[in-house]
């Protein structure tokens, strides 16, 4: 998709007589380019979120105490309010974020490689002419 969408990157240099292993190193170089910057968005925005969850706490405690009043008044008993609020504390979601973090940046770099593959085998491809 990234291909399709900065192709006329590759086009408008090849316009401007550019060569043609200049404009298409300068191709793969923009294409990386916006890989890392998706990328680096998408850690950025899960770190941010790690370290505001845990101001939402005091909200979500107030939140789960009117739900639990709210139980009450259609005749839900107490101890089973508190055996299903007590399963909610947001501090806990500090691991599982940490580790959804990490695996996205695992993925993230095994994708860049698997596509910078995928670029240099089209390249060779299309540069081997017959044989």
């Amino acid at each position: 998709m990234l291909v399709i969408l900065l192709h006329p990157v590759h086009v408008w240099l090849r316009r401007h007589r550019v060569p043609e292993v200049i404009s298409l190193v300068a191709f793969v170089v923009v294409i990386f380019g916006v890989l890392v910057a998706i990328g680096a968005i998408i850690v950025l925005s899960l770190a941010r979120l790690a370290t505001i969850l845990p101001r939402y706490a005091g909200s979500a405690s107030e939140l789960l105490r009117l739900i639990g009043v709210r139980l009450t008044e259609f005749g839900v008993g107490r101890d089973q309010i508190q055996v299903a609020l007590s399963a909610f504390d947001l501090n806990r979601l500090r691991g599982p974020i940490a580790t959804v973090l990490g695996r996205l940046t695992s993925l993230i770099a095994t994708s860049v490689f698997l596509f910078s593959l995928l670029i240099f085998l089209s390249v060779e491809a299309t540069s081997a002419g017959p044989a």
